[in-house]
């Protein structure tokens, strides 16, 4: 695959491309609720102390900073010729 930021359009062969990254924030979020609604279950289930709730806190994040991270490197680009307004979308790394 070749470099984002060395992109030409498809169509003019113009190197003039506005470049947008996106994420699949529908996925992210739904993730989110999911691992959120499981760390509340484990800690309502254990009816431990407070360290225990703590704990669960930060394994919880830890787990959606991971999810994340795996997000990030299948991110979107979305590109724009700014000459003939041709748009496509190029998928960064698997």
């Amino acid at each position: 695959m070749e470099n984002v930021l060395e992109q030409q359009c498809p169509s003019c062969t113009s190197k003039k491309v506005d470049i947008t990254h996106t994420i699949n924030r529908v996925l992210y979020g739904s993730l989110y609720v999911v691992m959120i609604g499981i760390a509340a279950w484990i800690a309502i289930a254990t009816q431990g102390s407070p360290m225990v709730y703590l704990l669960i806190g930060l394994g919880a994040s830890f787990v959606l900073f991971v999810i994340r991270l795996m997000l990030e490197k299948r991110k979107i680009t979305k590109c724009k010729c700014l000459d003939c307004g041709n748009n496509w979308q190029v998928q960064s790394g698997k």
